[in-house]
């Protein structure tokens, strides 16, 4: 159902050895995810299954 992360990954993130969120954390309902990307912090929501 939610796709979101694995898509996210592997496809469009070009560090994604530094998106510690994305790969370690269970799909819940609702979620935050932090990283940094060329040095810029990014937080990320999950609200419903919608980033």
């Amino acid at each position: 159902m939610d796709s979101i992360p694995a898509g996210r990954d592997s496809s469009s993130s070009p560090n994604s050895k530094q998106e510690l969120s994305y790969p370690s954390t269970n799909l819940k309902p609702n979620q935050v995810g932090e990283t940094v990307l060329y040095g810029i912090p990014i937080v990320s929501l999950v609200i419903d299954g919608q980033e």
